[in-house]
């Protein structure tokens, strides 16, 4: 079994059989390029790169965990 851990964007360590590779990479956490594609979408009349609907649906599970941890629930 493989295991791995992302730091922030900026490193990725990567665990098997109790062995560790590290690695460091650039952070991009996608901002720059999600607002670029939605000026895009407005400057040209198409569709939105996040539809409504996913937006939506992340705002309520946000809610949702933190309505269960207001009440002692667990995440994970």
């Amino acid at each position: 079994m493989r295991e791995g851990v992302i730091d922030d964007f900026r490193k990725l360590s990567l665990f098997k059989g109790g062995t560790a590779k590290r690695k460091k990479a650039r952070q991009d956490k996608g901002h720059r390029a999600e607002l670029i594609a939605f000026l895009q979408a407005l400057r040209e009349g198409g569709p939105s790169p996040l539809p409504l609907a996913e937006v939506v649906r992340s705002t309520l599970v946000t809610f949702k965990i933190l309505s269960s941890l207001s009440k002692g629930g667990h995440i994970l």
